[in-house]
């Protein structure tokens, strides 16, 4: 390839170095957990259980209420627990086909990932792996099957028990980590020798 200005690098990627963003929703410090769940993410309850991936994630500064709308408490529970109660809600309507529902819970900290499901999991650490029949995967993470909501719930609690904390001038205790909750749906007819 020869270039117009020889020893000068092509324009090709002319990029501002403004950046703007775009908000779908913006929500008053008033409106709850169920407010912004229902409004952002429970319209991808059907793609899911028709086999499509989903993914919710919450960015922000540190102390903005990220690790709560996403996880909350027992007594106010976050998107992630409300997702999966209308999953299962929805699933229980379903008498045709069967379900199984698994988890799993790590945190990414400092480029480790460790299982927040795990007892004194703080030196064992995951691989990520190429798995010729899974695609990437993460080697040895513990995967929970789940029958009722309150047991995600239960996972979520232990686990943010054990995510890396660490004080800062904006929150006292900040989670210092990115946790991800997976959840995997396996869906079966209940008609024999099909899936």
């Amino acid at each position: 390839m020869e270039y117009e200005n020889e020893g000068k690098k092509p324009d090709v990627l002319h990029r501002s170095r403004e950046q703007r963003y775009f908000f779908d929703r913006i929500f008053k410090s008033n409106n709850t957990t169920q407010d912004v769940y229902e409004r952002t993410c429970s319209h991808l309850i059907d793609s899911v259980i028709k086999g499509y991936n989903a993914c919710v994630f919450a960015y922000g500064t540190t102390g903005s209420g990220k690790t709560y709308t996403m996880t909350g408490t027992t007594e106010t529970p976050g998107i992630m627990y409300l997702i999966i109660e209308d999953m299962f809600h929805q699933i229980l309507e379903d008498s045709e086909k069967s379900y199984d529902i698994r988890v799993s819970y790590v945190e990414i900290y400092n480029e480790v990932i460790r299982d927040l499901l795990v007892p004194n999991s703080k030196d064992t650490y995951l691989d990520l792996r190429d798995d010729p029949m899974k695609g990437v995967c993460l080697a040895g993470v513990t995967e929970f099957s789940v029958k009722e909501p309150k047991e995600i719930m239960d996972l979520l609690v232990s686990g943010n028990k054990r995510r890396t904390t660490e004080s800062t001038k904006a929150n006292l205790t900040s989670s210092r980590s990115h946790a991800i909750l997976q959840i995997q749906l396996a869906i079966k007819d209940k008609t024999k020798n099909t899936e």
